[in-house]
């Protein structure tokens, strides 16, 4: 059973893929029509493991910023995604026109290194659409102070799911940029689909488990 909604919610929606690639495999005497499912298959699945990852990314913002952990208690790395988050070209245009409203932003900048309960939690959850290959996914979870969050969440196959990874971005860029037609039949793409419902559940495991580590430090400290 997963841990986050965000991993329960993703489950929940693939099912439209399934539906099309259902579909698409009653097509075969119909190209144009198969092409267009197993095209709309590939698309809708990356667009739906691009939601959850920036679903998972936030759910695991607010389960940290709800414990209000103290500052000494958050990954170093996690520090320096806020301060790349506080201190953004907005902030530092609004310090050179002597903009008040940056006070809240130092508040909160405050807080980050000496505050003993930490309210919120400023990190980055969304990355750039069309860069979600392997890199880009251990980007967004190095902002929680993940290392790498292929090698926490696998123990083998690593370069197995980067590569998947890997693949189906490009498939998807390819589709929407040049409109391009892959030449896939609907068992490939359903092996996708199954590749990342186990890569969600492995991402949940490793996410709760980090998450929950981080809070429990509180506990820890408190007694």
């Amino acid at each position: 059973m997963p841990s986050l909604q965000a991993t329960a919610d993703f489950d929940s929606s693939l099912r439209e893929a399934d539906a099309l690639l259902a579909l698409a495999a009653s097509m075969h005497g119909d190209a144009v029509a198969f092409s267009a499912l197993l095209k709309s298959s590939i698309l809708l699945l990356t667009s739906k493991l691009e939601a959850f990852l920036e679903e998972a990314a936030e759910e695991c913002r607010f389960f940290i910023e709800s414990a209000a952990c103290s500052s000494n208690m958050l990954p170093p790395a996690m520090k320096v995604a806020m301060l790349q988050s506080f201190l953004d070209d907005s902030f530092l245009a609004k310090l050179k026109h002597g903009n008040p409203q940056i006070l809240d932003r130092l508040d909160a900048f405050r807080e980050l290194f000496y505050g003993d309960g930490v309210q919120r939690l400023i990190v980055e959850t969304k990355f750039s659409y069309g860069k979600h290959g392997d890199s880009e996914v251990r980007k967004l979870f190095q902002r929680f102070g993940i290392k790498d969050i292929f090698e926490s969440a696998y123990e083998d196959g690593i370069d197995a799911i980067k590569a998947d990874l890997n693949s189906l971005t490009a498939i998807r860029n390819n589709i929407i940029h040049n409109d391009a037609s892959p030449s896939f039949s609907v068992e490939q793409v359903v092996g996708f689909v199954v590749k990342m419902r186990d890569f969600s559940s492995r991402l949940d495991t490793c996410l709760y488990e980090h998450c929950l580590g981080i809070t429990m430090r509180k506990v820890v400290e408190s007694n």
